[in-house]
């Protein structure tokens, strides 16, 4: 703009110098037609020209450097324009990228941001339930706590019956003793041992058909256990001894003792190495006769252990194929004696070990001795099922060697104190 501007006003001085100059032509014409110049004033204006034209030349000099300087400024302005827009665009571009930036630091923000209350709300879902769940054991805990506390006085109860009917079965209370076993196999219809406990108590009291029911059951709750075989065939033995114990030897039944066999055999194939399994079933085949796997079941006995059962029982089977007590028989009642004394340094309630003490010294015609025996055995179980066991193995050395001294009257007294104790439950 201010270019256009210095260009029309030298255009409009040139033509006023050029229509003076006309002008002044005209004027000297006329004057020349009329009178001659004024040389003196020709020479002024020639100087006024020439001042002029000086004039116009430094105006267009300086018209020229003003119009470099304007070309200049215009040219700064354009790079600083230039430089000003490329920097705009520059903060435009780093504007964008930052809005961009920002943008999608927002989005992800705004994500981040919408997981986490969606976590948080999880969370705070999974802390209520947490809670609920907590209220819930403890209200379970609290009837757990309310349930063992009266578990533990049934619990008492049970100690306290199991103690009392131990004492009254070995005291030989045996009808009191199934009472309280009975009571806890009410609360605990699968507690092994009570079961066997209760098995024993009903065989002792002569009732042995609830025995053998008993000792099944046990057996239906661990059908592993030998325990409840070897009772069952026990039992099975009692029960012949003692319905059978006033027979002669040679009038018993000797298919009643299968069961009794099985049983045995049943629980030594759970546990071979039980020796008083092997001498009960070797005593089973001494009854039937079965002379050897009656020797075959004590000498495994003796193997197992030393004990007065089987050494005893050996004595009456070599006694049986003898008319006469010779060495060996002698050899083993000995045995047994000794056998039992070691039993009884180990357990002195053992009563089965007075009691083959007894028969052992009756078996060497040890009257007083045996006499001494016995009452000591009787003062430790006097119970009318151990005496007709007793009876029976009496009655049973009788039968095969008639030469035993003073073995009739320790049968008539041991006949006399079951009578007596019969007469006395009835």
């Amino acid at each position: 703009m201010r270019y256009n501007r210095l260009n029309l006003l030298f255009s409009l001085i040139f033509l006023f110098l050029f229509l003076n100059n006309l002008v002044a032509d005209s004027d000297s014409q006329d004057n020349n037609s009329q009178k001659a110049y004024n040389i003196e004033e020709l020479i002024k204006e020639l100087e006024a020209l020439k001042l002029k034209n000086s004039l116009i030349i430094k105006l267009t000099d300086s018209i020229k450097v003003e119009q470099r300087i304007q070309r200049e400024l215009i040219r700064v302005d354009l790079e600083r324009a230039k430089d000003t827009l490329e920097f705009s665009n520059t903060v435009v571009d780093w504007s964008g990228w930052m809005l961009s930036i920002l943008g999608i630091g927002f989005i992800i923000i705004g994500f981040l941001g919408f997981r986490e209350i969606k976590i948080i709300k999880k969370l705070r879902e999974d802390f209520e339930n947490e809670i609920a769940n907590i209220n819930e054991k403890e209200k379970i805990i609290s009837e757990l706590l309310f349930e063992i506390e009266k578990s533990k006085e049934e619990l008492y109860k049970i100690i306290s019956w199991n103690s009392d009917g131990i004492r009254a079965y070995f005291s030989g209370n045996y009808g009191k003793a199934i009472d309280l076993f009975e009571k806890i196999m009410k609360k605990r219809p699968k507690d092994y041992e009570v079961r066997i406990k209760l098995a024993k108590a009903y065989s002792s009291f002569g009732n042995f058909d609830s025995a053998t029911k008993e000792y099944e059951n046990a057996i239906k709750i661990e059908p592993e256990n030998p325990v409840a075989y070897f009772g069952k065939g026990w039992n099975l033995r009692g029960k012949i001894f003692i319905n059978d114990w006033d027979k002669n030897i040679l009038e018993i039944n000797k298919k009643e003792y299968e069961d009794a066999i099985i049983a045995y055999k049943c629980g030594l194939e759970k546990n071979k190495n039980d020796y008083q399994g092997r001498c009960g079933l070797g005593h089973l085949y001494l009854i039937i006769n079965d002379f050897e796997n009656a020797k075959d079941n004590f000498i495994k006995s003796l193997k197992l252990k030393y004990n007065s059962g089987a050494a005893f029982q050996l004595a009456n089977l070599y006694l049986s194929k003898c008319t006469e007590i010779n060495d060996e028989i002698t050899r083993y009642y000995e045995n047994a004696i000794i056998f039992a004394e070691n039993e009884l340094i180990e357990d002195s309630e053992n009563y089965w070990s007075y009691y083959n003490r007894t028969c052992a010294l009756i078996g060497l015609n040890k009257s007083k001795d045996a006499q001494n025996a016995l009452k000591l055995a009787l003062s430790k179980n006097s119970g009318i099922e151990i005496l007709k066991i007793v009876f029976f193995h009496l009655n049973y050395m009788r039968n095969f060697n008639p030469e035993f001294r003073n073995i009739d009257k320790f049968i008539s007294d041991i006949r006399r104190k079951i009578k007596e104790s019969m007469q006395n439950e009835k």
